[in-house]
């Protein structure tokens, strides 16, 4: 996820801001960049492409994913990815930004 925000959301002279929370149902990762962009591109790569499958694996191994637009104050957007904790009683991970 960060190297897609270098690649495809962060402009020359731009950060990315990566977070790490640890919530008590699920852990939850987001990766900030300054593209407005909502659309996280998904195409299904070719087999014998050399790049284009890391949002497919994100979305494979995470339980919950999702883009959120900053408000209108700042620039950018968050992608952001859960993954339930083993121990929590809740059977699907929602941990929306």
């Amino acid at each position: 996820m960060a190297g897609n925000a270098v690649q495809h959301g962060s402009p020359d002279g731009r950060d990315y801001l990566i977070r790490l929370i640890r919530h008590p149902y699920c852990l939850h990762l987001e990766v900030h960049d300054s593209a407005r962009r909502t659309a996280v591109r998904t195409p299904v790569p070719s087999w014998s492409a050399e790049e284009g499958r890391g949002m497919h694996i994100v979305r494979e191994l995470c339980d919950d994913w999702g883009v959120q637009t900053d408000d209108a104050d700042h620039d950018g957007k968050f992608v952001w990815i859960c993954f339930r904790r083993p121990e929590a009683d809740v059977s699907r991970c929602s941990c929306t930004p």
